[in-house]
């Protein structure tokens, strides 16, 4: 119910600044989002990986790969 009641406003606030401002600085701003989204992406992926394959942690799920 809390994001529902914040989102309504934040979403009429958002859409009015983002009409006002130029197209440069909108481009800008998504690079920057999409850049952000990726890294952080990118270190849950490569934290689960290291979750997996080290044998040291409790409870983890060790998977053992070949070496053929």
């Amino acid at each position: 119910m809390g994001l529902t009641l914040g989102g309504i406003p934040g979403v009429l606030l958002a859409a009015f600044v983002v009409k006002s401002l130029p197209l440069d600085v909108l481009r800008w701003q998504v690079v920057v989002v999409i850049v952000y989204t990726a890294a952080m992406m990118l270190r849950t992926a490569y934290a689960e990986r290291k979750l997996l394959t080290s044998p040291n942690q409790p409870g983890g799920n060790y998977v053992a790969h070949s070496t053929d």
